[in-house]
């Protein structure tokens, strides 16, 4: 696949003005419109990700709409454009599906489309056609729609792949990715994202029947990656639902760590304390991989009491999994891959560990992560719902969590109280716990 820079044209480059009215497109992705602007677009072919993955990518993205409602501030716009279109794109780089595209014919068909209405309808800007989607930069003109355009070059390509490739169904994802570019050094990084993009694909290898990338040979294989010194002590690893959090209800797979150095007065997990097996991490890693779950939640224990947990959530990472961490809290958490999602206790007065809790920790959250609170009194309640208030938590991560000590405390209590003080939080009950039998293992 190769990059086509487009040559210099009269049209001006105009950016995101955040003093112009900003339009909404509906659907099932959110697409913002200004006149007059640039936009970054990608889209792909239908199967260029695997259904698993992207049930579990639509549910984050559908809870985030849901928690952001429009109107889009600037930096909401930023937020969501890095955790959904560009952490798709990373996705689509790792090239699954048919990936037809790379085929000479198919290519040229799309390139066709792009470049047919240039000038007249749209500035081209520059495009690259990849083996499973398509990046264009483009800026329309006059009274044109961007989602007309995009439309027109899925229909007519798709005509022609499918009548080549003697097929019919559909070719395309429905909807399309675009994103206003806001300012010329976001254009530059585009540009070279574009330019770059197909290197990837230089030395892949390519079927020599029918012209496509031969994918099982393209995965890298993280787990070499590994020295063989580096291991860590495994207390369990299964495949359940997670049963808290956002992802409450999403199948996971869990890598529970032994040893922690908390002694919470509620804790449920003490057979972690000091229970499990060193175990490389090549070999951890190749397990969780085959579970073939999308998703994957590190736990304890403490996690980060051992320092080779890092390199493991990074290697999950880049094998495209979604990774979680559980932790007390009570451990530095900035030196944690940024694309894992972490879910962090503030020990309550009641836990016994409240003065374990490192509140620096909260300048490191994110917009992805999540603060959890386990509750067994009135004294903790009020306690948490002044954190909540003085660190401002519902404004820097994606979901504060209230959670009852199971059998202590009436969860109804807690409710009454939330709703009362109209908390700006999140209650939640520990699924696995009324699944299965409340101190069940592996589950």
């Amino acid at each position: 696949m190769s990059s086509e820079k487009r040559p210099e044209v009269a049209s001006p480059v105009n950016f995101f003005d955040p003093k112009e009215p900003v339009g909404f497109v509906a659907g099932n992705l959110p697409h913002w419109r200004q006149e007059g602007v640039c936009y970054f677009v990608t889209f792909q072919l239908a199967d260029s990700m695997p259904q698993e993955k992207l049930k579990l990518w639509l549910a984050e993205r559908d809870r985030w709409l849901l928690e952001h409602p429009e109107p889009h501030s600037e930096e909401e716009r930023k937020e969501y454009y890095e955790r959904f279109p560009k952490r798709f794109q990373d996705w689509l780089d790792a090239g699954y599906g048919s990936c037809v595209l790379a085929g000479e014919t198919e290519k040229a068909f799309v390139e066709a489309a792009l470049k047919h209405f240039d000038g007249d309808r749209y500035v081209l800007r520059e495009f690259v056609v990849m083996p499973n989607h398509v990046h264009v930069l483009v800026s329309p003109l006059g009274d044109n729609r961007l989602s007309a355009i995009v439309k027109s070059w899925k229909t007519y390509s798709a005509l022609q792949i499918n009548r080549a490739l003697g097929r019919s169904g559909s070719l395309w994802q429905k909807e399309s990715f675009d994103h206003i570019v806001c300012n010329p050094e976001q254009m530059e990084k585009i540009r070279r994202y574009i330019e770059h993009n197909p290197k990837a694909l230089v030395d892949t290898p390519v079927d020599a029947t029918s012209g496509r990338v031969a994918l099982s040979e393209k995965r890298p294989e993280v787990a070499s990656t590994f020295a063989a010194t580096l291991s860590l002590k495994i207390n369990e690893v299964y495949l359940s639902v997670q049963g808290e959090s956002t992802w409450a209800g999403l199948p996971c797979v869990f890598v529970r760590l032994t040893a922690c150095d908390l002694r919470c007065t509620y804790c449920d997990t003490e057979y972690a304390f000091f229970e499990g097996k060193k175990r490389p991490l090549a070999e951890i890693f190749a397990e969780v991989q085959a579970f073939d779950c999308p998703l994957v939640e590190i736990t304890g224990g403490e996690p980060l009491l051992q320092k080779n947990v890092l390199p493991l959530m990074t290697a999950l990472c880049d094998a495209g999994r979604t990774v979680l961490i559980e932790t007390s809290g009570a451990h530095d958490i900035s030196r944690i891959d940024p694309r894992v999602h972490r879910i962090m206790d503030l020990k309550t007065p009641s836990s016994g560990e409240c003065a374990r809790n490192l509140y620096a920790n909260i300048d490191h959250l994110g917009p992805g992560d999540e603060v959890k609170f386990v509750l067994g009194s009135r004294e903790d309640y009020e306690w948490t719902r002044g954190q909540i208030h003085e660190h401002r938590l519902a404004d820097r991560v994606a979901a504060v969590l209230l959670s009852p000590v199971f059998g202590k405390i009436d969860p109804r209590d807690i409710v009454d109280w939330m709703l009362e003080d109209k908390v700006p939080a999140r209650f939640q009950l520990q699924m696995h716990k009324f699944i299965w039998e409340p101190r069940a293992r592996g589950v």
